[in-house]
């Protein structure tokens, strides 16, 4: 949900030194990844923007996850 995901982007802003002064917004989504093989997964995330970047939080493990 969105408060895990909020908590979990504080615990990132501190623990990981993801700097941003200002959090625009929290938009919830999927990231789709394809294998070789055709099988696609779909992965729930929240997509956090920021003054400084942005972010994709796992919403399943918490884990930040990469686009691309």
């Amino acid at each position: 949900d969105a408060i895990s995901v909020l908590m979990r982007f504080a615990e990132i802003v501190r623990s990981e030194g993801f700097i941003c002064s200002r959090l625009d917004a929290l938009t919830p989504g999927y990231l789709m990844s394809v294998t070789v093989s055709g099988e696609c997964t779909l992965t729930p995330v929240g997509h956090i923007e920021t003054d400084t970047g942005e972010l994709y939080v796992n919403a399943l493990n918490g884990k930040t996850e990469t686009v691309g």
